[in-house]
Formats: structure tokens, sequence, C-alpha cells
């Protein structure tokens, strides 16, 4: 990433330009046109002006156009001067589009996603942040690797993987406290979770910067700086000031900013700040979480904004450095945030629908599948439900069958690997659903079923005792024979059955 320029100041250029009485006519002619895309200096430099203007006077139109429609926020930088933003069309646009699909995401998502699935997918986002939050910040642990971690619940082996693991924890403490207030405290008991065990100095963790220590500042490699954040005698004030842009929600007269901006505003804040020694931007990205979850928006938190931000970083980087060089116009920021925010919800609607596909596909093929429609239902509730146990009784009063009609229907779903036997409790009977139910419903969707009738006999104190009892026999061809001794031999629990005949075929 290069060092930004910082663009032309709107006060010297007015006065290099305001009282020229051949440009100034001209200037309001290229105000009343249609404002073009947001533009930074960085990129305006490089681009041909409209005739008869130097790049200075086209900037100056482009600067007087903004003027006019930019907010000034509560919020001041180490300087004293304000930030601002101007509500463009890209960003009301973004923001419908994230408010439109925050609503359809409960209606839809809750039809298509059961508690379990959304439970695994939440937790999935969680891990990808966690995991890609810490690699922006130097953690090289690969992903595969770190997943493993996370989800079998090891101990970290070393620095890298004791950052992805203490930003997972940190993301789990947002969700736990997703609606309380943001305090000082609670930021910094997030700075001291997202660094334990993972700095120099042991006693950094939780606190920000006093004065005397050598401030941090951001930079590269080489040795450019890019930014310097404000001296550390001001810090315990700048962060008050930033808790209570927290928690201001516009009402009683208040200045209203849509939570979705002033999420991104806080985010930007903590990276101005730069107050800790470390783990800056996993706590920025980590207070953007908080303050939307804590709006309702529960949309994002099965998103993950550093999975987008980490496939390009230096768009990151610049967005924050173009505010900086254009008299603190936050819009840049807001921009690019909005625009990951986007994408992270496409990626999530992909997920959705991908899911549904896969719903209507597998209920395909129940449809096809030899069972009767009690069976079915149950087996389509099943894939909504993977975590539900069922009993005799409960089938029998979702159906109104038979007590023998009940236990028939779950028998055979038992046998047919598509529930597993589960004892309650003495008397009671369970049925849970099988962990690779979709799985054994996708193999079974390509075979063909008979049922068998078979004689079971087996030795007690008493002499013989025989029973018939139905077990199923899949092929992949849909012609049946009689089965031989060897085959009925492979067929589940069957070491001490003594004849069989075949009593139905259903294809």
């Amino acid at each position: 990433m290069r060092k930004v320029p910082v663009a032309p100041k709107f006060k010297h250029l007015m006065e290099k330009y305001g009282q020229d009485p051949d440009v100034w006519p001209n200037l309001l002619k290229l105000l009343i046109q249609k404002p073009q895309k947001y533009y930074h200096w960085d990129k305006v430099r490089y681009k041909e002006p409209p005739n008869g203007f130097n790049r200075e006077q086209w900037w100056l139109a482009i600067r007087l156009n903004r003027m006019s429609a930019r907010r000034m926020l509560p919020v001041y930088d180490k300087n004293d001067d304000q930030f601002n933003y101007v509500l463009t069309d890209e960003t009301l646009r973004s923001l419908h589009v994230i408010d439109s699909k925050a609503n359809g995401f409960i209606s839809v998502g809750s039809r298509t996603l059961s508690a379990a699935t959304k439970n695994r997918y939440l937790i999935s986002s969680l891990i990808e942040e966690a995991i890609t939050s810490s690699q922006l910040e130097g953690a090289s642990t690969t992903r595969e690797v770190a997943s493993e971690m996370l989800r079998s619940g090891r101990r970290p082996h070393n620095k890298d993987e004791r950052m992805i693991v203490n930003n997972y924890l940190a993301i789990k403490q947002i969700e736990k406290h997703r609606s309380e207030p943001l305090t000082i405290e609670r930021l910094l008991n997030l700075h001291k979770t997202l660094t334990e065990k993972t700095l120099d100095d042991p006693d950094s963790p939780g606190r920000i910067q006093i004065p005397g220590e050598k401030r941090i500042h951001v930079g590269d490699e080489y040795g450019r700086v890019f930014h310097r954040p404000p001296p550390a005698e001001q810090l315990p004030q700048r962060m008050k000031a930033l808790i209570k842009f927290a928690n201001e929600s516009g009402e009683n007269g208040g200045q209203f900013i849509h939570p979705v901006l002033r999420a991104i505003i806080m985010h930007f804040i903590i990276g101005y700040d730069h107050p800790f020694v470390d783990g800056n931007g996993r706590v920025a990205r980590a207070i953007f979480y908080h303050s939307v979850l804590q709006s309702g928006y529960d949309i994002l938190a099965f998103t993950s904004i550093s999975q987008i931000i980490k496939k390009a970083p230096a768009k990151y980087g610049y967005a924050f450095q173009y505010v900086e060089t254009d008299e603190n116009d936050l819009t840049y920021f807001m921009h690019h945030q909005l625009n990951v925010i986007c994408r992270a919800i496409d990626q999530l609607e992909k997920y959705i629908e991908k899911r549904q596909n896969e719903i209507r596909r597998i209920e395909s093929k129940l449809n096809r599948m030899p069972f009767n429609y009690r069976q079915l239902a149950l087996l389509s509730h099943a894939l909504q439900h993977p975590n539900h146990t069922y009993t005799i009784r409960s089938h029998r009063t979702s159906h109104d069958c038979a007590y023998a009609t009940a236990r028939s229907d779950l028998m055979k779903l038992e046998a047919s690997q598509l529930l597993k036997r589960k004892q309650l409790d003495q008397k009671t009977l369970g049925f849970v659903v099988p962990k690779n139910l979709e799985l054994q419903i996708d193999s079974i969707g390509n075979t063909w079923l008979a049922w068998v009738r078979l004689r079971i006999g087996w030795r007690t104190a008493k002499g013989t005792t025989l029973h018939w009892v139905y077990a199923p026999f899949w092929s992949e061809s849909p012609e049946f024979c009689l089965l031989t001794n060897q085959q009925i031999c492979r067929l589940p629990r069957v070491n001490h059955w003594r004849d069989f005949i075949i009593v139905q075929h259903f294809t």
C-alpha cells in the first residue's frame, strides 16, 4: 500500500479561485451537473477535467457540491476538527439493501434454516471471522488448522493460534452481551480477551496507552508512516466521547445516524485513535459487530466482514487514508464498509439459496421413496429439526393412528437407518435423527427397496421362540429375485434368522 497524497484544502482553493471572475461563473455550471462517483483527489488528479478547467478548479467544484450536502458528526480528530460525511445515493442504496435483506432474512431464513442449521452456520461464521480478523493482524495459521482447533477445542500451540482463539472468544462475548450498552470497562475487557497471552508486555492487555509510552503508529515494513494517532494524553477523553457516541440513539431531538453507519463510524474511530499497543483492528471490527447486533441487525451475525476485507486489504487501508487526507470526510470509509457488508450478505444469500435447493432435492427424493404419508411427514420434519426426538406416542398424536401402526412406522424407519433408537426411560422408547440423515436419504433415493418378511428364531431356557419381522433390502436394480441365505446374512441383525419370504416390492 502506498501513501495517499493530501487533497487540496477547500479553504485554500476558495482563496485562490473564489474571487476569480473568469472561473466562478463556470464553477456554478459544474455545480448543477449530476454528481459523479465519489472519487478522492488521489483519483481525480489523474482524470481529465472538464473543458476550461484545471484539476484544482474541478476539485473545488466537487468539494462545493459535497459541502452543500455534508453532515457534521459529534466526533473530532486530534486537532479538534469535526468528522463529517455525505449521505450519497450510493450510501442510501446500500443501506436500503441491508435493511430490506435484514428483514427478508428474518422471514425467509427462518423458514429455510432450522434452528440447528442456523446455529451451525452461525458458528462457522464466527470461526471464519475469528480466523480472518486475526490473519489481517498478522496471524499466519492456515484456515484449515485454525478451524480444526476451534471446532475440536484443543489448546493453541503458538501465538498465532492464540490470537485466533482469543478472537473467537471475544466474538462469543459480544454475542452474549449484545443487548447491553457499551462501557469503558466492556471495551477494555474486550481488548483483554482479544490480546491475552499474545503481547510482549503482559500488562498491556485490557488498558489504553498512557503518557510516556512510545505511541503506536500505522506504517509499513519500509518505514512509511500512514497514520499518526492522537497523543496518549487525549485517549481517556476520546474514549469517553466514543462511548457516548456509541450509546446515543438520536431520540429526544438528537442527531439521527443510521445504526449501520454509526457502527461503521465506531469502527473507524477505534482505528483512528489506535488506543492500544496492539489489537486495534480486531477491537474495531469487534465493536462494529457489537453495535449492529445491539441495533437488531441479526443477519450480520451470520456474516464475516473480515473475510471480505482480507480479499483486498489495501482497499481497507486506503479507505482510512482517504478520510484523513480529505478534511475528515468519512464518506469514503462508509462506502468501503457498506460495500463489504453487502458482499458478505450476498454470500449468506447464496448459502440460503443453496440450502433451499438441497431441501427441495431431498424432499423430492422423499416423495419417491417407499414410505407411507406418515413416515414421509416425519422425515420431512426431521430434516428441518435434526435435534428432535420422536416417540410412538408423539407419532400417534400427530397422525391419529393406532399404537401398532405408529410403532410399525418408526421401527421401519429405524430399520432403514433413517432414525436411531434411544431408550428415554424405563418405559419410553425414543427415536432420534441420525447426523447423516440427508446423506442416508440421498443414498436410499438412488436405490430400490424390497421389504423382506423374516422369521426370527432364538433359543431360550423354555425352548425356541419364533417371530415374524420386516426388514428392508436395498438394491441398485428394480428387478428382485428371491434372496439367497448368503444375501440375507448380509442384512442388519440376521445372525439368528431362520427362514424368509419376500412379501412386498416397492419401486
